[in-house]
């Protein structure tokens, strides 16, 4: 059976130069700190991507799913990792943690974001207590938690102003 989880991811386009900005994808990765992506850890997700259209912001909701046979498979590789908290009954979980990043696309006139956010996914095991769940938890890369994942980039192409053009 799989559970599902997911986390908001929010793009904030602003604009510098004359022109404004245009339709836009953004793309964004998963990676542990040795390079490997969620689908090593028996997590599927969507394609990270934010579509924006001029100024403004724009929220995306990323959705995954984990395996429990994938995850118990795995463990034994030290992938997914076991917590118990003080009160082991309620506070046990596995985890894996991730670091979420833009790509930088290279596009004409875009200043991409340099925000990292840390992305750990924690899968419940059915208990007295509780349902067996899966939940994605977000901070900032000083561990504080967060909400969701923000980003920000500039466009700042510019043009020369009609008035400035030579003409015939």
């Amino acid at each position: 059976e799989k559970l599902s989880f997911s986390f908001f991811l929010s793009k904030a386009v602003k604009q510098s130069g004359n022109v404004v900005p245009g339709k836009q994808t953004f793309t964004f990765e998963l990676v542990d700190d040795k390079g490997r992506t969620p689908a090593a850890y028996g997590i599927d997700i969507d394609a990270i991507t934010v579509s924006t259209d001029g100024v403004g912001l724009f929220d995306t909701e990323v959705k995954g799913t984990v395996d429990f046979d994938k995850v118990i498979a795995v463990s034994t590789d030290g992938l997914w990792q076991w917590y118990v908290g003080a009160n082991s009954s309620s506070d046990a979980y596995y985890y894996c943690t991730f670091t979420l990043k833009e790509n930088n696309g290279g596009a004409t006139g875009w200043t991409y974001s340099n925000e990292q956010y840390i992305v750990e996914i924690r899968y419940y095991p059915q208990t007295n207590l509780s349902n067996e769940h899966v939940i994605a938890c977000l901070a900032d890369m000083n561990g504080t938690s967060q909400n969701g994942a923000f980003f920000t980039n500039n466009y700042s192409a510019t043009s020369a102003p009609e008035s400035n053009l030579i003409r015939d």
